[in-house]
């Protein structure tokens, strides 16, 4: 790990060399001067500056002023990486409007599972309503779950029933059955009970944003991953140490 932080250094100095970023002296000596206040040293004479390296670091001034300027190169490399734009497009819109719908829009429904998917049409073929579930099910207490009212992303996470599949019974009438959906090894029957759809308006008047923030961040860090990467791939070199 310090070996490949000490790669990793020398690959960013070198960039923002390449790039033409400079770091002042104003900039080296302000860094410098925080650092000394950190250590309760205010307003520092060069003599008392030039001591305190020979104790704490055995460097010359020039030797940590060089470590300060590449510091803060490396820095403003970084800086100027992270605060390029990211691009929105109508294809994030749509996926934060899904997340939003996700998380807030709300399904209440019971499930059979079953271990076939022929087993699961039997059984769908003798259940058409609310009053023949009731029936059909009363001997398959073993596979009926009955969860509360949870949001669509839960039905994902936590009953493992795909998010497609999740959004078209949310979509069902009140007290209809369901086709035989896949649930990973099985197939589940269900009766829908209830439904919310949370208003739009909620989702335009500040989700919108907080999920698209969100992306933007994820976008970054992808971004940087794979500048990085190619920063790596482009040096070829070898760690012999």
């Amino acid at each position: 790990l310090i070996r490949q932080k000490t790669w990793q250094s020398i690959l960013y100095s070198r960039e923002a060399k390449r790039q033409k970023i400079e770091v002042s002296d104003g900039e080296v000596r302000q860094e410098i001067l925080k650092l000394l206040e950190a250590h309760q040293i205010m307003d520092p004479s060069p003599k008392v500056y030039q001591n305190w390296l020979a104790v704490n670091l055995r460097e010359t001034p020039q030797e940590f002023e060089q470590q300060i300027r590449e510091i803060l190169r490396i820095q403003k490399l970084l800086q100027k990486i992270q605060e390029q734009p990211i691009p929105r497009t109508k294809a994030d819109e749509e996926a934060a409007r899904l997340r939003f719908k996700s998380e807030h829009d709300l399904l209440s429904a019971e499930m059979v599972l079953f271990s076939s998917l022929d087993e699961a049409t039997a059984f769908r073929e003798k259940v058409r309503n609310a009053d023949d579930w009731k029936k059909e099910t009363k001997e398959l207490a073993d596979r009926l779950k009955t969860p509360p009212m949870i949001s669509l992303g839960a039905w994902t996470k936590d009953f493992k029933v795909p998010r497609p599949a999740v959004r078209r019974l949310h979509g069902l009438e009140k007290r209809s059955v369901s086709e035989p959906v896949r649930v990973e090894n099985e197939y589940a029957v269900f009766l829908i009970l209830d439904q919310y759809t949370a208003p739009s308006e909620k989702f335009e008047s500040g989700f919108k944003e907080h999920y698209l923030k969100e992306m933007d961040e994820r976008k970054k860090y992808e971004r940087f991953a794979k500048w990085d990467f190619e920063l790596q791939k482009r040096a070829k070199l070898k760690d012999y140490l």
